[in-house]
């Protein structure tokens, strides 16, 4: 189906994005890697086993 405005170029680069983070999330829990994040003014870092990967 060929995208036909802005708005549909926004939401399937969106998509795309929260595809790439769910997966790269998830190949860093499954490899026992941490990651850092920014939360609440700070930089954390999240531990493998707390990593949260969505089912999306």
């Amino acid at each position: 189906m060929p995208i036909t405005t802005n708005r549909e170029k926004i939401e399937r680069i969106k998509e795309g994005v929260k595809r790439g983070v769910v997966k790269a999330l998830a190949k860093h829990k499954r490899d026992g890697n941490s990651i850092v994040v920014f939360h609440n003014g700070k930089i954390e870092q999240i531990q493998p086993e707390n990593i949260q990967v969505s089912k999306s």
